[in-house]
């Protein structure tokens, strides 16, 4: 019996130290209470996004989080997991390769797999991650985010890339008009492939940031934000629009301000916001996941930092257990910024249609990227009721 003792108490003493370096690995947590809304908003389901999506070079791609759509060429853009930029046109059956930006990864077979669960996150450093993408025709330039570095600008004809930044850790989304670059960091704390810890700690370690492309000066117009994303002009490009948190976030480009949030207390997280193409008005908005009435896991957990420390601690640093969690629900949404409502939404309650990143109008289609499935989805824009 004492020996059975002293093994089962050295076995737990073994098994405690190392959840200790694992969760050690990653550094605290260091997660700060918040108080979620009274009550969650309302939103009726529908099943459009189910019932008229289409799953495009499903198997093909892996994440292809951000659409851009060269005019000019009729080329569109996605960037995906492996730190690989396709390019197909409407009708393509598959996409070609534009540009790896390791070029060394085109050859790793670690990098090839087409599953999220079997792909590496250690190797997004290395081969990079591109997310924001926008096409600059006057440049003839591919515009992109590169999470763990910054922007990028990539000669469409000769594939030359420039630096413009460097120095971030975990660059999201932008938008430009001439000179000037608006971008999001999402953390300054963990990189992307450690997204859901900063989500845990919910430490408003979140920026937002202006680039001049002629000098490369960086300036901070905002810190201490929560979960920045998305980035999009206004309309009348008067206003830079970013995700925040459950909210979009305003900063005014003439008086040179932040004005603090456009929509509160949104029924997701929100991912990429862009404008919407014709009505020169409202603006859709992507999510993967829903927040759940009565109960939302992150409000309900809001006011415990010290349970989200202890579940880092027990299970370590698992991003493949917090997408098994996540209540998957597909949904596009169309917002009205000046009346703060949502005007209509197209939807998967049961998320079959992928976890949602950013939506493009090409033709008579939205394009809907992910920023973890093995596909794109096309939507006729026809039946999206945007």
């Amino acid at each position: 019996m004492v020996l059975f003792s002293t093994l089962a108490a050295a076995v737990l003493a073994v098994g405690i130290a190392l959840l200790a370096v694992k969760a050690a690995q990653h550094g605290p947590l260091d997660a700060e209470a918040w108080t979620p809304p009274d009550k969650l908003p309302e939103l009726e389901p529908n099943t459009i996004l189910r019932d008229y999506g289409e799953k495009i070079f499903n198997g093909e791609v892996l994440g292809p989080e951000s659409i851009a759509f060269d005019a000019r060429t009729k080329w569109i853009y996605s960037g995906v997991m492996s730190g690989e930029i396709i390019r197909f046109k409407e009708g393509d059956a598959h996409p070609e390769s534009f540009l790896w930006l390791n070029a060394s990864c085109a050859s790793l077979p670690a990098a090839q797999t087409k599953d999220y669960f079997a792909y590496d996150p250690a190797l997004e450093p290395v081969c990079g991650r591109p997310l924001g993408m926008r096409v600059d025709q006057d440049a003839n330039a591919l515009l992109v985010i590169e999470s763990y570095s910054g922007l990028l600008s990539i000669d469409l004809d000769t594939r030359d890339v420039t630096r413009l930044s460097s120095g971030s850790t975990f660059a999201n989304d932008f938008d430009f008009d001439g000179n000037d670059i608006f971008f999001t960091e999402t953390s300054t704390r963990w990189g992307r492939s450690r997204v859901v810890l900063e989500v845990l700690a919910t430490r408003r370690k979140s920026r937002f940031l202006h680039l001049s492309r002629d000098t490369r000066e960086l300036t901070v117009l905002k810190d201490d934000l929560p979960m920045t994303n998305g980035v999009t002009f206004s309309h009348d490009r008067t206003l830079v629009h970013f995700v925040c948190g459950y909210s979009i976030c305003t900063w005014d480009r003439n008086a040179n301000h932040y004005k603090g949030t456009s929509i509160d207390n949104l029924p997701c997280q929100p991912d990429n916001i862009r404008r919407h193409p014709s009505d020169g008005k409202t603006y859709l908005l992507t999510c993967g996941t829903r927040r759940l009435s009565p109960f939302a896991l992150p409000d309900f957990l809001a006011p415990y930092p010290k349970v989200r420390e202890f579940m880092v601690f027990l299970i370590g640093y698992n991003p493949h257990i917090a997408i098994n969690v996540a209540p998957r629900h597909s949904m596009v949404l169309r917002v009205d910024l000046a009346s703060q409502s949502i005007v209509s939404s197209a939807q998967d309650p049961t998320g079959s249609s992928g976890f949602s990143s950013e939506a493009e109008r090409v033709g008579d289609c939205l394009y809907i990227g992910s920023w973890k499935d093995p596909f794109i989805l096309r939507v006729p824009w026809a039946k999206t009721g945007f």
